[in-house]
């Protein structure tokens, strides 16, 4: 997984290609928390190609994934008295119906999570993604080193 920050937009951007395992998305979201433009509260648009696999993405794996989500918002600016995350927009782009099955179930748990608000939705295309993250006119590529 390749993340990267788009400052001036309040954006993480994430791209999918290849065999991607629990551990590089973990390990993504680890590092992106550690950028110097990271806080609390910047919402995410992440890709993932038609040829990208999902290959040990389970229920295990989905519990790590959001663990690390959960702390990468609790290191950020905090956006209240009680030490919680100020909660973020999710969209995740994928064509592949296999690929969607998978983000559903990462999708399920989140609307009721106790320390960080998520609202993550599932799209086809990058525009109707960027339109429900309030930005549907920023230019971004929905492929990672493609500049737009």
């Amino acid at each position: 997984m390749i993340y990267q920050i788009i400052e001036d937009h309040d954006l993480i951007v994430g791209y999918g290609t290849g065999t991607i395992t629990t551990d590089e998305i973990v390990d993504g979201l680890n590092k992106v928390s550690f950028q110097p433009g990271f806080r609390a509260g910047l919402d995410r648009c992440v890709f993932f190609d038609d040829g990208a696999s999902l290959i040990d993405l389970n229920f295990d794996g989905l519990k790590k994934i959001q663990d690390m989500a959960r702390k990468g918002e609790q290191s950020g600016s905090h956006g209240d008295e009680n030490n919680n995350a100020k909660g973020y927009k999710l969209a995740c782009v994928s064509t592949n119906e296999i690929k969607i099955v998978l983000l559903k179930l990462y999708q399920a748990p989140w609307p009721n999570d106790p320390i960080v608000g998520v609202d993550v939705k599932l799209f086809s295309n990058k525009e109707d993604a960027l339109t429900w993250l309030g930005r549907p006119n920023l230019s971004i590529s929905d492929h990672p080193g493609v500049n737009v």
